[in-house]
């Protein structure tokens, strides 16, 4: 019997190696940027920026994360207009803007970590985006894009923003203040939430390796009719948001047979202990 499962492990290494013959010695790199990348079109240029920033998603290297919220304006009329600068210097000592550092690790799902919080990093479609351009610097590539303005956008998917950004909707931003005081009534009718000048830019090196990334936009909310308790405003508040990423290690990231098809590691798992077993 143990001879039988010996010639069986003989046929299964000859397959293995006939199709490991089969796959070209050294297949091209789909990553590597094109030589002429700031002469291609925008949709190109964009495709190019998707595949890139989602192979970071996929192949989840380590990296540094810095992230900047700020509210640095706010406003309201009537009554409570007359704190506003009060209002804002305690805003600005509870939210400074100080910039805060995450290190994520390698192999670590960096889904809403880097850029969005989709699937993939980025979902951008030509239409969500007015401009981007590419530029050669030294061995790399710098590729930079900036996002159409929108007004109550949805989150996701759903909206240019929220396809390469992490975003709050609306909705999303009434629950939070009007969760903090149950005194505080907003309506959604009456609350716009305008995002606007956002971008993303990312630096690529020859291998099409992301090695420095930084995306952000700025947000407005007008809200009218606000009720504290049984005082009416109109509140406005101005925020900026910024992300940046950089520290890359890809020499650490997961290995290139992690993405080979299950049954082809299944494979190359079964040969080696069968070895290891015959001898």
């Amino acid at each position: 019997m143990k001879r039988l499962y010996s010639i069986l492990l003989v046929l299964c290494v000859v397959v293995s190696l006939g199709l490991l013959g089969a796959v070209p010695a050294r297949a091209a790199n789909p990553y590597e940027p094109a030589s002429n990348l700031d002469q291609l079109s925008q949709a190109e240029q964009l495709a190019y920026f998707n595949l890139v920033v989602n192979r970071v998603r996929t192949e989840r290297p380590g990296f540094e994360r810095r992230e900047m919220l700020k509210v640095y304006d706010m406003r309201f009329t009537g009554i409570v207009g007359m704190m506003n600068e009060i209002i804002n210097s305690v805003v600005n000592d509870l939210m400074p803007g100080d910039w805060e550092y995450q290190t994520i690790e390698n192999g670590e799902d960096n889904t809403g970590l880097f850029l969005s919080e989709n699937a993939n990093a980025s979902d951008l479609r030509p239409q969500d985006i007015t401009s981007i351009n590419a530029a050669k610097q030294g061995d790399s590539w710098v590729i930079e894009l900036c996002i159409q303005e929108e007004t109550n956008p949805a989150s996701g998917l759903g909206s240019s923003h929220g396809r390469i950004a992490n975003i709050a909707t609306r909705e999303q931003i009434i629950a939070e203040i009007t969760g903090i005081a149950s005194i505080i009534t907003i309506s959604p009718a009456d609350t716009t939430v305008r995002y606007y000048d956002g971008y993303a830019r990312v630096t690529v090196n020859e291998q099409g390796q992301v090695i420095s990334a930084t995306n952000g936009y700025q947000v407005y909310v007008a809200a009218n009719n606000v009720k504290i308790s049984f005082i009416q405003t109109d509140v406005a508040v101005s925020q900026n948001s910024e992300w940046q990423y950089d520290k890359f290690d890809w020499d650490s990231a997961p290995k290139w047979w992690l993405n080979l098809p299950p049954w082809f590691q299944w494979i190359l798992r079964y040969i080696f202990f069968g070895w290891l077993w015959m001898n």
